[in-house]
């Protein structure tokens, strides 16, 4: 199978998990893991602050607009552009892809 077909074929189960997500986190959380405190995640995101969110158990960061914060690491960061990029259709353009990983992740 070619790659461009296999990626178009991904399942939502080929996208990051929390656990994922999570585990990169944890080294940016608030010591004692309080949920009420902000977390400035610096110039990596200038001007947003993050809360970190429990899902599932797992502690994330997700600013006001609802956005999860993925650390770099793992590979994590690629693999949601390749997702957010390939479809049934193919290509979705730069545009579409951008506009697709800003309306989850940051």
């Amino acid at each position: 199978m070619a790659l461009s077909t296999a990626l178009r074929t991904l399942s939502p189960e080929a996208w990051p998990s929390v656990e994922d997500v999570a585990d990169l986190t944890r080294d940016l959380l608030p010591e004692g893991g309080g949920t009420a405190d902000v977390v400035e995640v610096g110039a990596l995101v200038p001007g947003v602050a993050f809360k970190p969110h429990v899902i599932d158990g797992k502690t994330v960061l997700r600013s006001d607009a609802g956005q999860v914060y993925v650390p770099d690491g793992r590979d994590l960061r690629l693999k949601i552009l390749i997702l957010a990029h390939s479809g049934v259709m193919g290509h979705r353009g730069v545009e579409h892809t951008v506009r697709v990983v800003k309306a989850h992740f940051l």
